[in-house]
């Protein structure tokens, strides 16, 4: 038993490991609900800066209910600053004030991403 819990915490460890990005991109991942209408979407303050290249919905396999992650990249596309606005939405279509908020990133000449 002992020994399973080892397994079980090394494996939790290399999968937090592994989950590195290059500078270059940005991973972003928000919770939400489906039965109740939770979700999220963006809004950049600027084009040209910042490009989304993939989003995905997941599951964690041990979530049997309506939960899922919503998972945003983003590559650099120029140096610039960008800030992006997220809106927590619920019931499907009432934003839900408390939860929204924005961030702001400062793209170098390197395409180094960094929270400002």
């Amino acid at each position: 038993m002992k020994r399973n819990i080892l397994y079980i915490a090394l494996g939790a460890l290399l999968l937090t490991a592994c989950d590195s990005s290059p500078n270059d991109t940005l991973v972003i991942s928000q919770n939400a609900n489906g039965s109740s209408g939770e979700y999220w979407e963006y809004e950049c303050s600027c084009e040209g800066v910042l490009t989304e290249i993939s989003y995905e919905e997941t599951r964690n396999p041990l979530n049997l209910g309506p939960g899922y992650s919503q998972q945003w990249t983003f590559a650099a596309e120029a140096a610039g600053e960008v800030t992006i606005y997220w809106t927590a939405y619920e019931s499907g279509t009432d934003i839900s004030e408390d939860k929204c908020y924005s961030v702001t990133y400062i793209v170098d000449e390197d395409m180094h991403i960094t929270e400002k």
